[in-house]
């Protein structure tokens, strides 16, 4: 079956992941909190950059993954499932995300 579901790895913003992964690879995280005290204070590790293998604590990487992010934040918030054209394992996600959600307002 044919699909026209775009490829994570052919996003302009999945491009400029990788060029930045490549300037900061060799980066100890150990460096990052040396040079900048008031690191841990402003970042949060979240599951989305364990997924995607983001490193959270790179703060560039971060927003990268969060331009990665939109694209699906507006599928979640809506009211009706949307028409979903991510990778099949992003649209399962969403899909479980949005019917857990209707169950649990439907409970109430």
């Amino acid at each position: 079956m044919a699909t026209n579901t775009p490829q994570l790895t052919k996003l302009a913003a999945w491009g400029a992941l990788q060029a930045h992964y490549q300037k900061v690879r060799h980066l100890h995280l150990r460096t990052l909190f040396n040079d900048d005290p008031q690191r841990g204070d402003r970042m949060a590790v979240e599951a989305v950059g364990i997924y995607w293998q983001i490193d959270s604590f790179d703060e560039w990487g971060v927003e990268l993954g969060k331009t990665l992010a939109e694209r699906i934040i507006v599928e979640l918030e809506s009211k009706t499932m949307p028409d979903l054209k991510h990778d099949s394992s992003t649209n399962r996600l969403i899909r479980y995300y949005k019917t857990g959600i209707r169950k649990q307002n439907d409970d109430r």
